[in-house]
């Protein structure tokens, strides 16, 4: 099934600790798709039992809505939530503050090995694993929330990485 362009589509994203993106089209679809969360509350709708009664929206922009019904709440935002709402449209997201916590590291800490990544070389490849950001919403997002893997060459792995060596 083809899915919708991100430029036809409704999303919503936590993209770091208080930081609630919101996606909004921008424009109407070009050819005959459909945003893929549309399908799954389609699908959820024809089954039977919890699956049926777990979502009350018939559209994708209306469950993302009632996300943020949940996420005015839980950011304490005074107001109606149509001011809430077109605020977060008119401005991408909302941002809040965000408590600072005080960060100890491990004594096992001491014991990581941090020496200066270098090239194997020759004919082998470089896997480098990073996690992704997280998504408020479910469906195309949810791969956002899993570890992702890229292959590299001789190059350096990105901050963060942690590369494995295998040759040919």
């Amino acid at each position: 099934l083809p899915d919708h362009d991100p430029l036809e589509q409704w999303n919503d994203q936590k993209s770091s600790p208080g930081v609630y993106a919101l996606q909004q089209p921008v424009m109407q679809p070009v050819f005959n798709t459909r945003q893929t969360g549309d399908i799954l509350l389609a699908l959820a709708a024809q089954m039977e039992g919890r699956a049926a009664q777990a979502f009350e929206s018939e559209t994708y922009k209306e469950y993302v809505q009632q996300r943020w019904v949940g996420l005015q709440r839980q950011l304490r935002e005074p107001g109606t939530f149509q001011a809430f709402w077109d605020n977060a449209l008119q401005h991408g997201g909302v941002w809040s503050e965000v408590r600072t916590q005080q960060v100890r590291l491990a004594s096992s800490s001491a014991r990581v090995d941090v020496s200066a990544w270098t090239s194997p070389g020759g004919n082998s490849l470089t896997l480098v694993a990073y996690r992704r950001q997280q998504a408020l919403a479910t469906g195309a997002s949810r791969s956002r929330n899993q570890d992702c893997m890229g292959f590299l060459g001789r190059d350096q792995p990105p901050h963060g990485g942690t590369t494995r060596h295998q040759g040919r």
